[in-house]
């Protein structure tokens, strides 16, 4: 297939790229609105209360991991289409009710849902998407990936700005979740004849389902597959979460100043997915996968060492072009490279290694900014994740795949897909 061959979309495609959108804005706007709420709710973020905001972290992330973890079970009964259109409904909800919240354990509470929400949103879309484009999916993850970028980048500059305009953080929290009944509805609406969303065609029982999450996990490749995805998401993560702390600390920025920074980071993502997604062909992945990271330890290395904060835009920027395509390429080429086992239930298994990533890095990043009095060392993980990405991608692709002997029943189970 040509790179340039025209890119096909759907109903079904605006339905989970507004999705991805929804979600990124459901998760970026509660950091930027959390100090206004804190004085409306009345917990301080000072001396000592940012417990409280860890808090709200933690209500998202447990029910997350449990709801994609379940999110199998679910989808085999109910099916992807109306397990994506209620998951993205309980995200409205959710911000609703944030919005709504009168103390701190009413928004604790409503967090929680949405969290759930989100949990099986990042576990089944990229699946979702597979199935509509089960030719060329990765250009189409890429694509459904930058919406995650495009959202961040809505919600850094336009909530940030209005919140500069005095607009309540109420509102937009209620914006947030009333953008979600867009991809709500298109998903959940009854379906045109002759374009229905391809479902399974068969039912699969909760034993099968649990003994394809057996088979998955046993598989020592999709293991090194989640490692690479986990030390990723860790990489990308710090740069996510402290690069606006750091700008504003080590830079004595506003917070407008640390806005721009993170927004510049979404905008190199947007870019960067987008690039992949319309470019690279599906058999060129690898290659890419290896090329941005080298790329991104090139540009990263370079963060902590910079003293002018112009320039610390600059490398944000083109860290943002360089992470982008990793993870969704990643998730495309390790079902590629692990053909005999389900590809639904081998994505939501890949973006559950976010979570470990995700939590690990930052506790050692933590650990780093206490030992070294700041955040500036913490930040050569970033490289290092990139070149360890880099590495295990090489040696991977040296592997063999699985050869399937008739005789192994463990593979011949049903498939979701």
């Amino acid at each position: 297939m040509n790179a340039q061959a025209k890119i096909s979309l759907g109903r079904f495609d605006g339905a989970i790229f507004s999705t991805f959108f929804s979600y990124s804005a459901g998760v970026q706007i509660i950091p930027i609105t959390l100090v206004l709420m804190s004085e409306d709710l009345g917990f301080s973020l000072k001396d000592g209360g940012f417990a409280e905001g860890t808090a709200l972290q933690i209500a998202r992330w447990i029910p997350g991991l449990l709801s994609a973890l379940l999110c199998g079970f679910i989808v085999a009964k109910y099916g992807k289409r109306k397990t994506l259109g209620v998951a993205t409904g309980l995200i409205s909800i959710g911000m609703t009710l944030c919005a709504l919240a009168p103390t701190f354990k009413f928004i604790t509470l409503s967090i929680m849902i949405a969290g759930a929400a989100s949990g099986i949103i990042g576990a089944l879309s990229a699946s979702f998407i597979r199935s509509l484009h089960p030719t060329e999916p990765g250009r189409y993850i890429n694509f459904l990936n930058s919406f995650w970028s495009i959202g961040t980048v809505f919600t850094v500059f336009i909530a940030g700005g209005l919140l500069l305009l005095g607009v309540s953080w109420r509102i937009l929290l209620l914006t947030t979740g009333l953008l979600a009944v867009i991809p709500t509805v298109l998903l959940l609406m009854p379906e045109s004849k002759g374009k229905e969303y391809p479902e399974f065609p068969i039912k699969v029982s909760a034993k099968d389902i649990l003994s394809q999450m057996i088979s998955i996990i046993r598989d020592k490749k999709f293991m090194l597959f989640f490692s690479i995805m986990a030390i990723h998401a860790g990489g990308e993560g710090i740069f996510m979460f402290w690069s606006a702390s750091y700008i504003q600390i080590n830079f004595s920025a506003s917070s407008w100043a640390a806005g721009i920074g993170a927004g510049l980071l979404a905008v190199g993502m947007v870019i960067g997915r987008t690039f992949a997604g319309y470019f690279l062909e599906q058999r060129h992945f690898k290659n890419a996968i290896i090329y941005f990271a080298i790329f991104g330890v090139a540009v990263s290395i370079t963060f902590p060492l910079i003293t002018e904060l112009w320039v610390i835009f600059v490398v944000l920027f083109l860290s943002g072009i360089a992470t982008a395509p990793i993870w969704p390429s990643l998730t495309s080429y390790c079902t590629e490279r692990l053909g005999h086992l389900d590809n639904t239930m081998t994505m939501i298994l890949l973006t559950i290694s976010a979570t470990p990533g995700g939590v690990i890095f930052m506790l050692i990043v933590g650990y780093i900014a206490v030992v070294k009095g700041g955040l500036t060392d913490a930040f050569y993980l970033v490289p290092l994740c990139f070149f360890i990405v880099a590495t295990l991608i090489y040696i991977e692709s040296r592997l063999k795949s699985k050869s399937i002997s008739p005789d192994d029943n463990s593979y011949n189970l049903p498939k979701l897909s």
